[in-house]
């Protein structure tokens, strides 16, 4: 295949040995021939020049570890007498030498540790509008690598050749490969790169390579998807929870995104349970064996309400996330500002206000940036918000938010504003937009001046089922339900609504239950009895699932929240099990989530309740 068949040059000038001219482009390739085992890749990547414009190929191919292996022992017999005639400077005897380190150490983990052998080439190749600079770029390379240790030449009369290999070209040249390369095993190899194991493995050989300045770069934005969450008090949801998420990680992947962002609410609780902890250990690791990055925030369901308390997201730091905090703000992902913050109530405003002023003037020295937050916005839920659309600084490309379940997608500023939603349905008040956009999560592209948006849906493992039915025509309405979920592959929740009752509503209750119990497994029924509406107790097929009394249901009505109903419910199943130590906790968690605390001087708490009487009114998707 020819060049010009490829990426259509009108130009290609390859008369000068030092460097050929693409177009208006001056290019030259520098090769990578020798360098100290480790931490080499990082020397190299912090040698190279601010702000220039390069291409980084690195080719790796398996080798034949019998055929490796005799050369090896060849090699290490004649190294002796090489040093001993070396007529050269220190730096030759010292490339002899760490050749011979080299090839002892990889003997020995071939024949101990079993171990597979690769070649690998690392060549740069450096853009520039002019010759004469193109030249000082690669002279001043060349000097911090050679103060590294790190060894190259300049690929005089090959550059055309070593553009080519660079280009993503489905064949390369494996001669020109076999002039410069080096052996790695498969450990080194991983730990270098962080690449899969089974990626490296292809017979054909593996190349990675990837222009930093006006390169393709995606991400993909998750949020809230709340692990270890028992809706309902059923193991069954907590299960749905874990598996919809183990797909999106899959998709994720599938995507080949750069990095992930998680807007926060990892977990549904900030002592989340092993089970939950292990769900989220087995995506990252995930993630990670696919060379794939998390940047992630802390929620406010993440976060214990305790002084000097840190996030559950702390114990994966060590599997390869990377925590956004008030102690390390932002990151870098190659020319990728990254910055954010754990969630605020609103009682520290001005102190988030604050913070997010600092990220926007950090964010202005960058040409792409984002912001992570998990706050409620005035714009998109007027009550219980955190900040108005204002306070939000106007000069980042991507909004990555959390903390509202529902989808929204809204210009701000020169770019984008994102709550991704829920991965799963967390409350009833999420189904209008759950049938409208669906949960999962957001891929961007940030190539080019205007980035690209897509929402991916996800199918969630359980249907919820919302039907109004009048009670004259009960019995062909339950049929209908009845003929609609048989052969659903997960048992449905039903949120039945029942109308112009003129008969015993227990006799309906039992109705119900004897006809669909053993299809949905749960059942979620409001009854309007004349000009009032009856709430009763879940009816659910799990005999584990939690049951209090109507007593109690009937004194909560009076709240008309749905978050007081699942306290009451989670409470009832603590102190059941004579778990007061929990239960205090989550007094303590849902009192700070819907209040607002502040202290005074001497620390103690004062409580300010935005309500206008005492009593606790929520409602909406924000959680």
């Amino acid at each position: 295949m020819e060049v010009n068949e490829s990426i259509y040059p009108s130009y290609i000038d390859n008369t000068n040995f030092k460097y050929i001219k693409v177009d208006d482009k001056y290019i030259a390739s520098i090769i990578i021939y020798d360098y100290p085992k480790s931490n080499y890749f990082l020397s190299i990547i912090e040698s190279i020049p601010k702000d220039c414009e390069y291409t980084m190929c690195v080719y790796i191919q398996k080798q034949d570890t019998y055929k490796i292996l005799k050369e090896l022992t060849y090699s290490l017999s004649t190294s002796k007498s090489e040093i001993n005639t070396a007529k050269g400077s220190q730096i030759d005897i010292d490339v002899i030498e760490r050749s011979k380190d080299d090839a002892t150490m990889l003997r020995r983990e071939i024949q101990i540790n079993n171990q597979e052998v690769f070649y690998i080439n690392f060549i740069l190749t450096f853009y520039s509008n002019g010759s004469q600079e193109l030249l000082k770029l690669l002279k001043r390379f060349q000097s911090k690598l050679y103060s590294k240790q790190v060894f190259s030449k300049i690929a005089n009369f090959r550059h055309l050749d070593e553009y080519i290999l660079s280009l993503p070209f489905c064949k390369n040249n494996h001669q020109l490969l076999k002039q410069n390369y080096r052996n790695f095993t498969t450990n080194s190899l991983c730990n270098m790169f962080l690449f899969y194991t089974k990626t490296i493995f292809d017979p054909n050989g593996v190349i990675f390579g990837r222009i930093l300045k006006g390169n393709i770069m995606k991400f993909a934005h998750l949020a809230d998807t709340h692990l270890g969450y028992r809706q309902f008090g059923l193991l069954e949801r907590e299960k749905d929870f874990y598996e919809v998420f183990d797909k999106i990680i899959d998709k994720i992947i599938e995507e080949k995104v750069d990095f992930v962002i998680h807007s926060g609410d990892l977990f549904d609780s900030a002592r989340p349970s092993p089970s939950a902890l292990l769900a989220f250990q087995k995506g990252l690791l995930k993630l990670k064996g696919a060379g794939i990055p998390m940047y992630a925030i802390a929620g406010n369901h993440d976060i214990v309400n305790r002084n000097g308390a840190i996030p559950p997201q702390v114990l994966f730091k060590k599997f390869g996330l990377k925590l956004i905090s008030p102690i390390n703000t932002n990151y870098m992902h190659d020319d990728v500002f990254i910055a954010g913050l754990p969630f605020y109530p609103a009682s520290q405003n001005k102190n988030l206000k604050s913070k997010l002023d600092e990220l926007s003037k950090k964010a202005e020295n960058h040409e792409k940036s984002i912001l992570v937050l998990h706050q409620g916005i005035d714009k998109y839920f007027n009550l219980q918000y955190e900040l108005e659309i204002g306070d939000i600084p106007d000069n980042f490309d991507y909004y990555a938010l959390g903390h509202i379940h529902n989808y929204i997608c809204d210009d701000f500023g020169k770019g984008k504003l994102v709550y991704p939603g829920s991965t799963e349905t967390w409350n009833v008040s999420e189904l209008i937009d759950l049938k409208k956009n669906g949960k999962g999560f957001i891929v961007v592209d940030l190539d080019g001046p205007k980035m690209n948006v897509k929402r991916v849906a996800m199918d969630i493992p359980r249907e919820f089922i919302v039907k109004t039915i009048d009670y004259r025509n009960l019995g062909a309405e339950i049929d209908s339900i009845k003929n609609t979920i048989k052969d659903f592959d997960k048992q449905p929740i039903l949120n039945l609504k029942i109308n112009n009752i003129d008969s015993n509503i227990g006799e309906i209750y039992e109705f119900i239950n004897r006809e669909l119990g053993d299809l949905a497994l749960m059942i979620r029924p409001t009854f309007n009895v004349l000009d009032r509406e009856v709430d009763v107790d879940a009816i659910s097929n799990d005999e584990n699932a939690l049951r209090p009394k109507e007593l109690l249901i009937d004194e909560l009505k009076e709240y008309d929240s749905e978050d007081v109903n699942n306290l009451a419910v989670e409470l009832y199943d603590l102190l059941s099990k004579n778990k007061t130590e929990e239960s205090e906790d989550l007094i303590r968690q849902f009192f700070n989530e819907k209040y607002n605390i502040i202290r005074d001087d001497s620390g103690e708490e004062i409580t300010e309740n935005k309500a206008e009487d005492s009593q606790v009114r929520f409602s909406g998707a924000i959680q």
